[in-house]
């Protein structure tokens, strides 16, 4: 269930790869142990376009939105394993800011359709 969101900075593709941020940012969400691998989606969008506070640094940011009902340690958790994945591949790529959130989604106006197996 778990949709994951990165959005970082064009400039960041000189050190990584999108597919390479989905690859960890997935494996950082596994790696919490709070879902079922099976049912993890995550996608990467990157901007040419942004400021950053009076200066153009990079930056990455997660949104991880989830059914409501984890506690406030398990999407600590959660953002905790998703930041210690980005820090191992990022940790060099200075001036960068990383930043990663846990979101409840409503379960009350939430709907979904699924088709195939």
């Amino acid at each position: 269930m778990p949709h994951i969101t990165i959005e970082y900075t064009k400039g960041l593709e000189v050190k990584t790869t999108s597919s390479e941020l989905v690859k960890e940012v997935y494996q950082g969400a596994c790696d919490s142990e709070l879902f079922n691998n099976d049912f993890l989606k995550v996608r990467a969008i990157s901007y040419d376009s942004y400021q950053s506070g009076t200066t153009q640094n990079d930056f990455l940011h997660v949104t991880a939105k989830i059914l409501i009902g984890r506690t406030t340690e398990q999407k600590q958790q959660l953002s905790a394993a998703i930041l210690a994945r980005l820090e191992s591949l990022l940790g060099e790529v200075n001036p960068l800011t990383v930043t990663v959130e846990a979101v409840d989604i409503d379960k009350d106006s939430h709907a979904q359709f699924i088709n195939g197996n």
